[in-house]
């Protein structure tokens, strides 16, 4: 599980799911993707568009990101062979 703040979510890439904080308690949701400024997310409900500082009066600070690249990248030396 990562810890990360608003900004370094996004610099690490999307989706992913990110915890938020609601009246009735805490909630998963997906982060779609960036554009503008602007949070494209998934809920139960209907996608929404928010902006980054009204998603930071949310987040909880917990995020999980699917790394599709598990291996490092092989440097030119090694591709040779």
């Amino acid at each position: 599980m990562l810890s990360p703040t608003v900004e370094e979510l996004v610099a690490i890439g999307l989706p992913a799911l990110a915890r938020i904080k609601t009246g009735s308690g805490d909630a998963w949701i997906g982060l779609m993707r960036t554009e503008g400024g602007l949070l494209h997310i998934t809920t139960d409900a209907e996608p929404a568009v928010v902006t980054t500082d009204v998603f930071r009066t949310v987040f909880a600070n917990q995020a999980a990101v699917y790394l599709a690249r598990l291996r490092p990248q092989r440097t030119g030396a090694e591709r040779r062979e």
